[in-house]
């Protein structure tokens, strides 16, 4: 009304006209389906039962595709009206029947009042319902600030029986459909009893495909070319005006525009309208910078009004799914689902100013022609990619070369193998700067070949961390030839040089001999010498000229062998024999197979090799005595398993402790000592040192193991250290005296406290203890 015309309208009913205004707009914003209720709605609470409140609890219902990520249940205390807790909701709604789901959340300390509420808060900040029991009120600060509580009728008290709730029954599909009632068995997480959800949640899900995604535009630039098209498979026209497109990050826009899908129809969006910038396309709805498609990995999601989650595509960057450079991704059938990367394609027609697609027409996909490389003209030996220096001349470029295969460590052969193959020159250059040998790269993609194929390639070359390789596009075996006969390799290289010449190539050693087996166990590789084991240079040398002049021919002289295994901690040892384990000085003739540069090291892969033992071990020596007594480092022994984020230093798995349990009982009789100093123990109290005990008494003929209970440690040192010390010995040999006792010296406060025990065997008194002090640090003592 004109308040001008109204002369009979006093100040006083201005006043209250305009409260009754500012009153009425929050209570509405309530309700995202005014008159209806919303279609997403707070279904369960549970606040208060007889005895200490357990259980307490909040649940959601709503259409099945819902995606709750950013909705939140906001909790407000009536006395005061303010804000006092809040929850995230998260995940997708799952049908549960009738087209609907629930999830909840379970919330301690929902308050007990008179009265009491929360606020159902959607992704983008607005209130969907504010709801209280015992009451109603007004909300102060937050996001319901000024609103109006919505009181639900029933209420529950310190007579409420434990497991019940308050629940929505009765049948719709909305909020208001249904009726609150409290008493029930709660059913959180799942449709309450007594409710009942038609049809498939009121409106059912939009026949809305995404159906074609530009994110790597070639003819402009991505900041204009990129677009998404969106294809109708219904039989109705779809307005989704008001929509939501978002990806998984912070990337969205809302369609702000009227903007209808026909039936049977098209609609794109794109960064920009403009075909004189965007590459030709027509888009229907433009979406500037609110939106970037990547060109790796990324997400497109459509949300209608509802906040339901009509489609989704997710794209990984080749993985799966097309990689295209200049060509749009475009499913090959709208029925298929959108989300399987087999169901892409690259697009194979013309557009615009060049690029390929289909934006507003019917998808078709690219067909590669069929490449004979067999006939294709070689465009690079592999001279030429190897090059005379450390890195390929041409790192980058697309190649053609030809090559003989003279070894194979594919994937088709072993998972955990190098995933490519070796190809030779079969006649080579003469040129003794360039290798003739280079490294496919075939990935998960193997190809069958077998040695002595000639192959031609097509692929990229690639400076792997340093190493010269072919990432292969296309194979094809065109004929066959003999094997390249390896190149004997004479070690020392000369001063100033290195393998490089050889990377790649089928080579073989003279004698070579073990000189350092650290990375055996882990990494199944082992460094090998010319002549004999290599020394320290300073153990030969005062530090200065002669020591560094040792240093560099230690560096000339060596090469590591590697099973070609990428593995960690392979269940089998390489190169072990049942003659014993492989030792410093330990020997082999004649090691052959292709040479690589990784981990900053040339290698030579060949996990068959057999050494000759040189260096085995002694024989326990006599010592003579009555008792025996030994110091083992167990090397990390967990019960506990290390999932990736419990700080676990042990097995991986059952099975790998169960092999290491195997491995350490059968050192240990083989050890054969009454008592024994154990380091590197799991700090777990008697749990890991008790079950190596139990497995020694379950092998042992002479089951009479024991251990020594953790002494007291004062200042509770115990827990300081993830690994501790213990002892362990033969209970029929030797009997303890009194407790075990820890250092309390405040060195040990970072650190693994010694432990030690008093024994008697056949009357004699002795004390062992066992020290483990760190390698890599100091207390700060001198001396």
């Amino acid at each position: 009304m004109e308040l001008s015309k109204q002369r009979g309208v006093t100040l006083a009913a201005l006043v209250a006209m305009l409260a009754s205004v500012l009153v009425l707009v929050p209570v509405v914003a309530q309700s995202a389906n005014a008159g209806t209720g919303p279609a997403v709605f707070i279904n369960e609470i549970h606040y208060d039962n007889s005895g200490s409140d357990v259980g307490e609890a909040i649940e959601i219902a709503g259409p099945t595709g819902t995606d709750l990520t950013g909705w939140s249940v906001v909790f407000y205390n009536g006395n005061g009206g303010a804000e006092y807790d809040s929850v995230a909701l998260s995940g997708v709604l799952a049908d549960q029947g009738g087209g609907y789901g629930t999830t909840s959340e379970a919330v301690a300390g929902i308050q007990n009042g008179a009265p009491d509420g929360m606020a159902l808060v959607d992704d983008g900040g607005v209130v969907i319902q504010f709801l209280s029991y015992e009451g109603s009120f007004t909300a102060v600060g937050g996001v319901a600030d000024g609103l109006v509580s919505v009181d639900i009728g029933v209420s529950e008290s310190s007579d409420t029986l434990e497991g019940t709730s308050m629940q929505l029954v009765g049948t719709g599909t909305t909020a208001d459909d249904f009726s609150w009632t409290t008493g029930a068995d709660d059913s959180f997480g799942s449709q309450n009893a007594g409710q009942t959800f038609l049809g498939d949640g009121g409106n059912p899900p939009a026949p809305l495909v995404i159906n074609e995604i530009m994110q790597n535009p070639s003819a402009v630039s991505d900041d204009f070319g990129e677009y998404v098209e969106i294809y109708n498979a219904g039989t109705e026209d779809v307005d989704i005006t008001g929509w939501t497109v978002k990806d998984d990050d912070s990337d969205s826009f809302v369609i702000g525009a009227t903007l209808v899908v026909p039936a049977g129809g098209y609609v794109v969006l794109g960064k920009d309208a403009d075909t004189a910038v965007n590459g030709g396309v027509t888009v229907d709805y433009a979406f500037g910078g609110d939106m970037f498609l990547s060109n790796s990995s990324d997400e497109l999601v459509l949300v209608d009004l509802d906040s339901v989650e009509v489609d989704r595509v997710v794209w990984d960057n080749g993985a799966t799914f097309p990689d295209p450079n200049g060509m749009s991704m475009a499913l090959m059938d709208p029925a298929l689902d959108n989300n399987v990367g087999a169901n892409w394609c690259e697009s194979g027609t013309a557009f615009g100013d060049g690029d390929f697609g289909s934006p507003g027409a019917a998808n078709d996909c690219f067909v590669a022609p069929p490449v004979d490389l067999c006939v294709a003209a070689v465009t690079h030996t592999i001279m030429e990619v190897q090059g005379s220096g450390d890195a390929s001349p041409i790192d980058g470029a697309e190649v053609i070369v030809e090559g003989v295969v003279y070894s194979d460590f594919q994937e088709i052969l072993d998972d955990d193998r190098l995933s490519g193959l070796f190809i030779q020159d079969a006649v080579g250059d003469g040129d003794p700067a360039t290798s003739d040998g280079v490294f496919l790269y075939t990935g998960s993609s193997p190809v069958a070949v077998a040695p002595g194929d000639v192959v031609r390639v097509q692929g990229f070359v690639d400076e792997f961390f340093d190493d010269t390789q072919i990432s292969v596009s296309l194979l094809q075996v065109c004929g066959s030839s003999d094997v390249p006969a390896a190149t004997l390799v004479d070690l020392p290289v000369p001063e100033g040089g290195s393998l490089e010449p050889y990377e790649g190539m089928h080579v073989t050693f003279d004698e070579l001999f073990v000189s350092d087996t650290f990375n055996l166990h882990r990494f199944g590789e082992t460094i090998l010498s010319t002549d004999a084991p290599l020394v320290i240079p300073t153990n030969i040398a005062a530090p200065g000229a002669d020591a560094n002049a040792q240093e560099d021919l230690n560096a000339r002289s060596i090469v590591t062998l590697d099973t070609g295994s990428d593995i960690s901690f392979p269940d089998e040892v390489p190169y072990f024999t049942d003659a014993g384990t492989l030792r410093r000085g330990d020997s082999a003739t004649g090691i052959t197979g292709p040479l690589g540069f990784s981990f900053s090291a040339y290698r030579i892969y060949n996990p068959d090799v057999a050494f000759d033992q040189n260096n085995l071990r002694p024989d326990r020596p006599e010592v003579g005595g009555t008792v025996s007594v030994a110091s083992f480092n167990v090397l990390n022994y967990w019960t506990t398993i290390d999932d990736g984020s419990n700080g676990g230093r042990g097995a991986d798995s059952e099975a790998e402790l169960a092999r290491q349990t195997d491995k350490l009982v059968t050192a240990f009789l083989a050890l054969d000592a009454d008592i024994v100093g154990v380091q590197e123990l799991e700090n777990n109290g008697p749990t890991a040192i008790g079950a190596l005990v139990d497995a020694l008494n379950a092998a042992d003929s002479n089951p009479t193991w024991a251990f020594v209970e953790d002494p007291a440690y004062p200042g509770g040192l115990e827990s300081t250290n993830a690994i501790k010390v213990g002892i362990i010995y033969r209970s029929d040999v030797a009997t303890t005296v009194g407790d075990s006792v820890a250092d309390d010296d405040s060195i040990f406060a970072e650190d693994r406290p010694p432990v030690a025990q008093t024994f008697d065997v056949a009357g004699e008194v002795f004390t062992v203890v066992v020290n483990h002090f760190k390698s890599k640090g100091s207390s700060g003592a001198t001396g």
